[in-house]
């Protein structure tokens, strides 16, 4: 069922007016349902964030709330995987909107997009993309909230994230059900891992700047 579901993904950006599925991250997007639900998020979030501290409702300690559905409003065949990185690019933007940081995601997802290139899955493969897109969505979503573990433990900020694929390479997702004719299951996934974990590691790493600026 998850082959299915990621594949539709880049059927339903094909007949989508969204305009994150003609944007440069466009290709990450359309691989990750929780990428592409998290960019929603975070944008709701930190337009939310902003509308509140005009109408003067976070000093009276009134929050906005993320929306319970968004795969109701947001084209995805994965509504799963979409909700639950609307909910966290909501937090994420909410945090950065209220303490007035930057408009950060969207560079970071098109850095991430940049940065994998070629690497990304190929949909346009029959059956090899159906596996792949999976695989690398469900890796991206482990990879987020590894990362955000990751950054919220009294540790040295990471500087060098180039060792996290041979890391999932070696620790993570072994032998699967997969037809290995279909690819590198394993592969895919780490890319997505390695991809997720940044985006979560960033969230947090944020996050405690915002608190250290306020307190200042």
């Amino acid at each position: 069922m998850a082959l299915v579901v990621l594949a539709c993904e880049v059927s339903v950006a094909q007949s989508s007016g969204d305009p994150h599925f003609s944007d440069a991250a466009a290709s990450l997007f359309t691989q990750s349902a929780f990428a592409h639900g998290y960019i929603h998020g975070y944008e709701d979030g930190f337009h939310a964030a902003d509308q509140d501290l005009q109408f003067g409702r976070l000093s009276r300690g009134v929050h906005a709330r993320a929306r319970s559905h968004p795969e109701n409003l947001i084209p995805s065949q994965n509504p799963a995987s979409l909700r639950k990185g609307y909910s966290q690019g909501f937090v994420a933007g909410y945090a950065d909107g209220a303490a007035g940081s930057e408009f950060r995601a969207i560079s970071e997802m098109r850095e991430a997009a940049a940065v994998l290139g070629t690497e990304l899955p190929n949909n346009d493969a029959p059956g090899s993309g159906m596996a792949m897109a999976a695989n690398f969505n469900r890796g991206f979503e482990d990879g987020y909230f590894a990362g955000q573990a990751y950054a919220g433990k009294p540790r040295a900020p990471l500087g060098d994230f180039a060792y996290l694929t041979s890391f999932c390479m070696g620790h993570l997702y072994g032998p699967t059900a997969d037809d290995k004719r279909l690819g590198d299951p394993q592969k895919a996934a780490c890319r997505g891992y390695a991809t997720g974990f940044r985006i979560g590691y960033s969230d947090i790493r944020s996050r405690e700047a915002n608190t250290r600026a306020s307190a200042k």
